[in-house]
């Protein structure tokens, strides 16, 4: 689907949510604002950025009417 990185172990892998906007971004063009999306992690601040990288595809995908409910 051209998502990188690869996805091997998909707790690890999708935590950050990198992988499911790109995924988003392919099924519907343009709907992810790449300028909000946090793409390179403070070390210290990591994991409340993941977090709100996180909440924010949420958002997205339930404005859209696209979420699944037993995330």
């Amino acid at each position: 689907m051209g998502v990188s990185p690869y996805v091997s172990h998909l707790y690890s892998d999708l935590s950050d949510g990198h992988v499911i906007f790109q995924l988003y971004d392919v099924i519907r063009p343009g709907c992810v604002d790449w300028k909000r999306v946090i793409t390179k992690f403070n070390r210290l601040r990591m994991m409340l950025e993941k977090i709100g990288d996180t909440m924010m595809m949420m958002m997205m995908m339930m404005k859209d009417a696209f979420y699944e409910k037993n995330v």
